[in-house]
């Protein structure tokens, strides 16, 4: 009977480890330039230093960085990052800050064990030891997120390619779909618009495109590329309904 009270406590004790293991995630983080600063992780506090590497547990967390001054009263402090990161189960999280104050973030797995057997193929096969699985890029400047319009190069390339449409329907078609998955600046966003032939056309990408442009306080420039005033009314509504 005690032999199986202790074989029970021990194996209780193993799987609690083991738990625990797993659910343990190593976190690194560095300046890109060696600049010695300050890091927050949820309630962690570390620095000053250029680089970190601790293990936590896997969880939701808020990530500041901050550079500290010294002062007579003390020190005054420059926030060059501040917004949440994921950190999942048994993953080696690595971030780095560079001088545009821009975190990125990649992972692999800490310990991988393969099943016997062939794993299936798909989506859904797990990574092989040391993988890394996701890279993440977030831009911060102050406490707002800093979002990056189009290139130049890929601005270009799009220009070109709804030019080598036919129709206005062929170049609406191309258009939204590149829409949709980038950010644009009111020039940018002239600019396709002057691309379609028919008014109508031009009123449906100016306020399609809209809600991802990063200067709206100048969207009321994109009324010069309107013929009719009937238009110019029309953004502008919706523009206030928005």
């Amino acid at each position: 009977m005690k032999r199986s009270i202790l074989l029970l406590t021990i194996f209780s004790l193993l799987s609690l480890s083991s738990f625990a293991y797993h659910n343990t995630s190593t976190f690194s983080f560095r300046m890109d330039n060696n600049e010695n600063v300050f890091i927050i992780l949820g309630n962690y506090h570390y620095g000053p230093a250029s680089s970190f590497e601790f293990d936590i547990q896997a969880g939701r967390y808020n990530l500041k960085v901050e550079r500290r001054f010294n002062t007579y009263f003390g020190y005054t402090t420059h926030v060059l990052y501040n917004g949440h990161i994921n950190i999942r189960n048994n993953m080696h999280v690595f971030a780095s800050l560079n001088h545009f104050n821009r975190l990125n973030i990649s992972e692999k797995v800490k310990n991988y064990t393969p099943h016997w057997g062939n794993p299936s193929a798909g989506y859904n096969t797990c990574p092989s030891a040391g993988a890394v699985t996701q890279t993440v890029y977030y831009e911060y400047s102050h406490h707002h997120p800093v979002v990056q319009p189009m290139n130049s190069q890929s601005f270009n390339n799009l220009l070109a390619t709804i030019r080598n449409q036919s129709f206005d329907s062929s170049k609406r078609q191309v258009a939204k779909q590149v829409i949709s998955n980038n950010y644009f600046s009111t020039s940018q966003a002239k600019a396709i618009i002057r691309l379609f032939t028919f008014e109508s056309s031009k009123l449906e990408i100016a306020k399609y495109i809209y809600n991802n442009t990063i200067d709206k306080e100048n969207y009321f420039t994109v009324y010069d590329e309107f013929t009719f005033s009937s238009s110019v009314r029309e953004l502008s509504r919706y523009i206030s309904q928005y």
